[in-house]
């Protein structure tokens, strides 16, 4: 499908490209490719992972096209970074190890990247700290990064200059021009963008869905510090480790109500650390290591945790087993989920919540004011739109009913439908030097998935193994060396008359083989699986994953 749209003259010129490889259509694995056609160079905005829940079946995160990358060659300039989330950074090792390029990113960040390469055993990559509203020239491009309000440090919207228009990235984003801790949005350079003219805004969307504005992290303040005050033993919080702003509010409300403050969670101790060192806050006089907190009376200890999202491994799970140094939970602790659950962890997180409620615990979520997204409300989306007055838009980083509610909050605004542009991952884009624009709908290239280090760049094959060994169990056939006979071994789940229905099977298998010895493995594959679908589906609802070996 093609549609031209033709606008105002400009100079001549083939224009640029733009791909979305992940993060648009679906929540995660957000990545952008801009491309100049005239001299074939490219750029990438992020790199993210997507977390899978059970589906997975194994794997743990699915990751942008790599493939991709490799296609794109020398003229692959590198990746332009607007913050640190693992939505944003995650596939960076993937991504770079088939396509080794600078990485453009913010000193927390970066550091954030460098120790993800370390812990992965990637190789180091080249990483280049940018400061805010400097602009540098990468090819063709012109990039500046604007400093945005968020729920991690460092985070920014990129503002690049192609030869083909102006670009605004909002990257993950809300207005706040207060915040507890950190520099605000800088709305002020985000209009002087706007009136120089932008060609396209590509702008968050996680919540286009949220009406009014987002309250920003100093709302949080006063329900927390109920939660403070009606705690009268341990106060134990969990949270995002990259959430500093909330940790710092967790340290002011420890330092009002006479609390000292310690750390449980790899993930969490490493981010502070690396906040402390860059200057972003200091919590010298309310933090101590746990072993001289376990010390003091429980009235005096507030815990910062991993594991908000009900991570296996996490500090608070560790906390529900028993596995952690601290004592075991009571009627007399507290527990604060400083966090929103993240779409697809509803269920994990309900099961450790169970457990730890069943302990006696009290236990507060983030419901009433006691959470707030990093992420704008339909103002803010609006204060966007309307501070850089694109020439078009195209919604970015959501589902399809978030992509839509913002389009129609463009819509509302005075965008027209032919300014109102919507992508999906893995369509492309062009601008060309007349200032139109041609939409090309392509099949997108499958997503790999990734456990641990392995990637598997076309899973569903083995991940229609695995759901189907869950569900029904495996059935492995041993053939002779003469392939006329078969011993068959496994297990069924459901079968009550396992052994009695194997033995039929196997001597249907044995009399089929006699006869057919001689076929091509695939062939005799595919036949006796037919015979083991058959045989079990007379009995049974499901038939077990057949393996012949």
């Amino acid at each position: 499908m093609s549609d031209h749209i033709q606008q105002q003259a400009l100079p001549s010129n083939p224009g640029i490209e733009i791909i979305p490889l992940g993060g648009v259509g679906q929540f995660g694995g957000n990545c952008l490719i801009i491309k100049d056609l005239e001299s074939n160079k490219s750029l990438a905005v992020d790199c993210g992972a997507r977390f899978l829940g059970p589906e997975g079946h194994g794997y743990r995160f699915g990751i942008p096209p790599i493939e991709f990358f490799k296609g794109l060659g020398q003229d692959f300039l590198g990746f332009a970074i607007t913050h640190g989330h693992e939505d944003h950074i995650g596939a960076l090792p993937f991504a770079h190890e088939v396509a080794p390029a600078p990485i453009w990113a913010g000193p927390f960040t970066g550091e954030m990247i460098r120790k993800k390469f370390q812990r992965k055993h990637f190789s180091p990559p080249d990483i280049r700290t940018i400061a805010p509203n400097n602009a540098i020239s990468v090819g063709p491009f012109q990039l500046k990064w604007v400093t945005v309000n968020h729920s991690i440090p460092d985070a920014y919207t990129l503002y690049v200059q192609t030869p083909a228009g102006a670009l605004v990235h909002s990257g993950d984003f809300r207005l706040e021009l207060n915040p507890t801790l950190g520099p605000p949005t800088d709305f002020s350079t985000l209009s002087k963008i706007g009136d120089q003219g932008v060609l396209c805004l590509l702008s968050d969307s996680t919540l286009a869905g949220a009406p009014g504005k987002n309250p920003g992290e100093r709302s949080v303040v006063a329900p927390t510090q109920k939660v403070f005050e009606s705690s009268p033993g341990r106060l134990f919080v969990a949270t995002f480790a990259t959430h500093i702003q909330r940790i710092n509010t967790i340290a002011e409300c420890c330092r009002t109500y006479g609390r000292k403050l310690s750390i449980l969670g790899r993930s969490m101790r490493e981010k502070v650390q690396m906040a402390q060192q860059k200057g972003m806050f200091n919590l010298g006089d309310v933090w101590e290591k746990p072993e001289a907190h376990l010390l003091r009376a429980p009235q005096e200890q507030c815990w910062l945790l991993t594991g908000s999202q009900g991570e296996t491994g996490s500090a608070l799970w560790r906390l529900s087993e028993d596995r952690s140094t601290i004592k075991h939970l009571d009627e007399n602790d507290t527990l604060l989920v400083s966090a929103r659950v993240i779409p697809g962890n509803e269920r994990p997180v309900a099961a450790l919540l169970d457990k730890i409620a069943d302990r006696g615990v009290k236990i507060f979520d983030g419901r009433d004011g006691r959470h707030v997204s990093g992420h704008g409300h339909r103002e803010d989306m609006a204060a966007l739109i309307r501070a850089t007055k694109p020439k078009f838009f195209i919604p970015l980083h959501g589902g399809v009913q978030q992509l839509k509610a913002h389009k129609n909050l463009g819509d509302e605004l005075g965008l027209s439908n032919v300014q109102l542009l919507e992508l999906r991952n893995g369509e492309k884009l062009r601008f060309d030097g007349n200032g139109g624009t041609t939409h090309e709908v392509r099949v997108p290239l499958p997503e790999p998935w990734v456990n641990d280090e392995e990637v598997n760049p076309a899973p569903f094959e083995t991940v229609f193994a695995r759901s189907r060994m869950s569900q029904a169990g495996v059935l492995l056939g041993f053939l002779s060396p003469g392939k006329d006979q078969i011993r068959l071994e496994g297990r069924a789940l459901g079968a009550t008359d396992f052994s009695p229905l194997l033995n039929n099977l196997g001597q249907q298998m044995t009399d089929y083989l006699m006869e057919h010895y001689d076929l091509p493995y695939d062939e005799m594959n595919k036949k006796l699986c037919r015979m083991v679908n058959k045989t079990f589906r007379q009995q049974h609802k499901n038939s077990p994953f057949f393996i012949l070996v």
